[in-house]
């Protein structure tokens, strides 16, 4: 974009009210100077509040000011109206007119893109289901997103970042505040990967509050294909990215989890009301809409083939991995007693209930009262 259309843009982003404005409605049709000068009325051009206390002046100059600090700062700006802007970001409800970059591949923003989320008093056992998520993922040529949190966020980064794989960090920030302290190394990772990049709403020098983590999660969920929540508590910041996957129309992917863990019981909320539960990274690749996935580059390929061998070959068995699996096997011999499984498996009554909820949901096995066996 001309340097002259860039800073309408970027002054368009911050004005005061924009929801009041139809920007979003002007902004389809025409470019940024035009809505600027033709559409926002002369008390509409202010700053909002919390970019003022950084930057003074007219919307212009501030916006003649953040371009600056970019440019010192080495970050990138994308606006609405580029093609590098996220294609499935464009298509959500009044979507961020400019997004502040750090990295050095700007088309990863179209490609194909997961988010990942959940809470950020993550265990020993969700953090590695996080990772092994988001390498299996990154493998198979998907952009990890999510938040940059602690917890579940920094797991699925660093899961497709240790597999050589593509992440997106959104922070809530701006896009030169390292947030939390503890992930300033996350931060520098991604900044020097290939193929990953940071990325916010907020230009420099933009605190965080309470507000902005919401406003961010739209993001998360907007620029992906799904979203994916590993670990959710019934109040978790995570279900917010979930509930903006639903209103998007975009898939929403869910691990169960534990019985009776109030730490997942969001998870089990979200699945009662009709998210996909994931057993296996499989689960997620296999409910994404096979004409969403987007060849670009050499590692789509492999989604590509996933998503033809999918839709053209026979289908064959499906492999379930750990207690699931262990269970299925004992169950081709016959229907058999929950407490003769736990006999057998020679595992706790909590454990085999889990994995019993998991094989449920997904109707692999039938429950008629204490006997369980194979649909």
């Amino acid at each position: 974009m001309q340097n002259n259309m860039l800073e309408f843009a970027v002054a368009l982003s911050l004005v005061s009210a924009p929801s009041q404005n139809k920007i979003w409605e002007n902004c389809k049709e025409y470019p940024p100077s035009v809505v600027y000068n033709d559409f926002l009325s002369t008390e509409s051009r202010q700053c909002q509040g919390h970019i003022a206390q950084v930057y003074s002046g007219s919307p212009l100059q501030v916006s003649s000011s953040i371009m600056k600090a970019c440019q010192r700062g080495g970050f990138g700006i994308v606006t609405f109206w580029d093609e590098q802007y996220p294609s499935f970001l464009r298509e959500i409800s009044r979507p961020p007119l400019v997004l502040y970059y750090r990295g050095t591949d700007v088309s990863t923003l179209n490609s194909n893109t997961i988010a990942m989320v959940g809470t950020r008093k993550s265990d020993t056992r969700s953090s590695s289901v996080a990772v092994k998520i988001a390498s299996e993922l990154a493998e198979s040529g998907f952009t990890v997103v999510s938040g940059m949190a602690v917890g579940i966020d920094r797991q699925a980064h660093c899961g497709a970042l240790d597999s050589g794989g593509a992440t997106i960090g959104v922070l809530a920030h701006g896009i030169d505040k390292r947030y939390p302290y503890s992930n300033r190394d996350l931060y520098n990772r991604i900044s020097e990967s290939d193929h990953s990049l940071l990325l916010s709403e907020y230009p420099p020098g933009i605190n965080a509050v309470n507000w902005t983590f919401a406003r961010r999660n739209r993001i998360i969920s907007g620029m992906s294909m799904g979203t994916v929540i590993v670990k959710a508590a019934q109040k978790s910041g995570a279900l917010i990215t979930a509930r903006y996957a639903c209103e998007q129309n975009r898939e929403v992917f869910v691990c169960p989890g534990m019985a009776f863990d109030e730490e997942y019981e969001g998870c089990i909320r979200l699945i009662q009301a009709g998210a996909t539960p994931v057993f296996d990274t499989s689960d997620i690749i296999d409910g994404l809409p096979g004409f969403w996935i987007r060849a670009q580059n050499h590692t789509d390929r492999k989604i590509e083939k996933h998503v033809k061998d999918k839709n053209t070959s026979v289908s064959t068995p499906r492999v379930i991995d750990g207690i699931p699996g262990q269970m299925v096997d004992i169950l081709r011999k016959g229907d058999m007693e929950i407490d003769e499984i736990v006999r057998q498996l020679q595992l706790s009554s909590a454990e085999v209930n889990e994995a019993l909820v998991m094989l449920e949901l997904t109707s692999i096995i039938r429950r008629e009262g204490n006997m369980i066996g194979i649909v």
